[in-house]
């Protein structure tokens, strides 16, 4: 699609080996263009330009006595009440069965309550159902920030950077468990964690804790540092081994034998789930950063130069 960021991002990509930006107005004005957008393209493009990143926050406006009385139905009573006391399955079910009817604006103000009760997941979720992408109060929240502080300090991670792995996991959902057993806020296989667990001395005895995210996130977190020093600091690489696998990664770069650029690498990743994923970390990354107050780069200089 000729509309889509990734196809305008490569369109710059082509045309910059033939000229620079500076020199050419056309390419400027397609990379201010890429550059007004929210996502990884957007955000290389902005990098591009040296300018700040466009986070185009624009927050759900919706009729107050419609979200009152959403939150009056009993279906929806009975769903807060079931996850605020941890029944993820029957709170699920009342929700499924409170929203069997919504139409968009429903879905707005379903967002707005589930934010406010700290059903995050469900907010999210909501968004997502009336395609509405710009309220990044309500998609990117600041959840569990007391554990994940705690797990940055302990493993010299940034914050942001543990924010966006639980966000792109389990869009901090502590009670999801995957199709393929992995577990928790941050998704963790119970191999990974008993063998993490034990090489840190950190607290785990069974998979159930797992949907704890006082054990799920420091363990998680430890896992993720063990990947950036097996790649030289790289989140890229460690990013798609989170996801894929180490040994996937490691064939992957014995493949490419260090002579891809780190963009053209991301593209040729042969699983979509992964590529997604990568490029999710990164941009997640720089939005939590905002939201924190920091101004980090979305790449590291060695991560933009370093071949893969």
């Amino acid at each position: 699609k000729r509309e889509t960021t990734a196809w305008r991002y490569w369109a710059i990509r082509s045309m910059e080996a033939e000229t620079s930006t500076s020199q050419n107005p056309r390419l400027q004005e397609m990379t201010a263009s890429l550059a007004k957008e929210r996502d990884f393209y957007g955000f290389l493009a902005s990098e591009k330009l040296d300018k700040e990143y466009n986070l185009n926050h624009n927050p759900v406006l919706i009729d107050e006595t419609r979200i009152t009385s959403i939150k009056l139905q009993p279906a929806m009573q009975r769903a807060r009440e079931l996850f605020f006391h941890r029944d993820a399955l029957d709170a699920n079910r009342e929700w499924l069965q409170a929203s069997s009817n919504f139409i968009f604006e429903d879905w707005l103000a379903a967002a707005i309550i589930a934010s406010q009760w700290q059903w995050h997941d469900k907010a999210i979720a909501s968004l997502g159902r009336a395609k509405y992408w710009d309220d990044i109060e309500i998609r990117f929240p600041l959840a569990y920030t007391d554990i994940i502080d705690k797990s940055a300090q302990k493993t010299g991670l940034e914050s942001y950077l543990i924010l966006a792995l639980a966000r792109q996991e389990s869009a901090f959902n502590a009670m999801a468990t995957s199709s393929a057993g992995a577990m928790g806020l941050m998704q963790l296989m119970p191999a990974t964690a008993k063998g993490t667990a034990r090489k840190h001395k950190l607290p785990y005895k069974k998979r159930a804790q797992l949907h704890s995210p006082e054990i799920n996130v420091p363990i998680a977190s430890q896992y993720y540092l063990s990947l950036l020093e097996r790649y030289d600091n790289n989140r890229i690489l460690a990013s798609a081994a989170y996801n894929a696998g180490p040994r996937r990664v490691d064939q992957w770069l014995d493949k490419s034998d260090g002579k891809l650029p780190f963009d053209i690498w991301i593209e040729l990743i042969p699983y979509r789930e992964t590529r997604s994923y990568v490029r999710n970390i990164l941009m997640y990354s720089i939005i939590y950063s905002r939201k924190m107050g920091l101004t980090p780069p979305m790449l590291q200089r060695d991560e933009k130069l370093r071949l893969l």
